[in-house]
């Protein structure tokens, strides 16, 4: 399952040890903008905001919630290509839910990444 992780921290701050549990309760995972990660990992939203609780403090602001999506439609923004290389890896791996048959899917080989979908930007 994908999750959208949220902080705000209070004062500004390094956040090694938050970054440590992100990784250890995680299959995989990806910063997309400032303080917001995609997690995919087997844990429900509840659990992992209860774990990566125990690395901030009371002064800082923490959300965790399932990113379910029906379709690529669900999503859109403006991000690195990279980072939409692996939404759309982790989507068609079945981590998100939605799309029953992915078999038109491609390994592009690492030659030329997919194209983007509408309503994903490329920043680059």
């Amino acid at each position: 399952m994908i999750h959208i992780v949220t902080l705000e921290r209070s004062p500004i701050r390094p956040m090694p040890d938050f970054i440590k549990a992100i990784r250890r309760y995680s299959d995989s995972w990806r910063k997309i903008i400032d303080n917001v990660w995609l997690v995919d990992t087997e844990y429900d939203a509840k659990f992992l905001a209860k774990i990566l609780r125990s690395y901030i403090t009371d002064d800082d602001s923490l959300f965790v919630v399932r990113a379910y999506v029906d379709s690529r439609d669900d999503y859109g923004g403006f991000l690195k290509r990279d980072t939409w290389q692996w939404i759309r890896e982790t989507y068609d791996h079945g981590r998100f839910d939605g799309e029953a048959d992915h078999s038109g899917s491609q390994d592009h080989g690492g030659l030329s990444p997919a194209p983007l979908s509408i309503g994903e930007v490329d920043r680059g």
